[in-house]
């Protein structure tokens, strides 16, 4: 039994530090917090912290972690939905929307995974290979929606489920993070899609990155994946 408690002490303890460092980092940015002002914000010594997490960027790849799985479990959720294969995978895109519109340290600690995922002798393997497996998973979801999407006839192309699967995840993926870096530069007012948008890194940041810009280009992807994926 005590055995059993000093786990889920430790459980917990694990929680309230991540707790604190997504409030901290959502209003000030992922690389401006110390490990040591999360510590502080706990009620905790900063060697305590360590007790959990190997370094920084292990505490940040295991948030990222999290918001993988958060994302996968809306993911999931849709399949039971009367949709065909386009529909699902439309109904995805929506969701990555407003899923990088409340939680928006979702692409700066993916940022920080996919940085310690080229380190071969990084210190928190363990941590990169739970974020890899979340990933896997998005990607194995938008992958059986491609299926679904082929054997019902929505879908019509010469691509293999997977390679299909891989493309839409990456891309879809790539329009959400840049529409936020066009926001944070100031530059997505020039290029006709908004304005009044965050002009620094921290107010796209802390006001997420999907906003106007992200909804239109996002609306322009899925358009051209639609046509791409029913015009042979």
């Amino acid at each position: 039994i005590s055995h059993m408690a000093t786990i889920a002490e430790r459980s917990s303890r694990k929680s309230e530090i991540l707790a604190a460092a997504e409030e901290l980092m959502g209003s000030r940015g992922v690389e401006s917090v110390s490990m040591e002002e999360i510590a502080q914000k706990v009620g905790i010594s900063k060697g305590a912290v360590y007790l959990h997490f190997t370094n920084r960027a292990d505490l940040v790849v295991t948030l990222s972690e999290r918001y993988g799985a958060m994302l996968n479990s809306r993911f999931v959720k849709v399949f039971s939905q009367p949709l065909d294969g386009l529909g699902i995978l439309k109904k995805f895109g929506e969701i990555f929307i407003q899923f990088a519109h409340r939680h928006p340290l979702y692409f700066p600690t993916l940022q920080q995974f996919q940085t310690s995922s080229r380190d071969p002798s990084s210190q928190i393997l363990d941590s990169v290979t739970r974020c890899q497996q979340q990933v896997e998973e998005a990607i194995s979801y938008v992958t059986r929606a491609a299926q679904i999407g082929m054997q019902d006839g929505s879908i019509t192309t010469r691509l293999d489920p997977r390679t299909l699967g891989l493309l839409i995840y990456s891309a879809s993926r790539g329009v959400i993070e840049v529409s936020g870096r066009l926001a944070s530069s100031g530059a997505a007012g020039y290029m006709g899609f908004a304005e009044n948008t965050p002009r620094s890194h921290a107010d796209a940041q802390v006001n997420g990155a999907a906003g106007p810009v992200t909804g239109e280009l996002m609306k322009s992807f899925m358009d051209l994946l639609e046509h791409g994926l029913t015009s042979g």
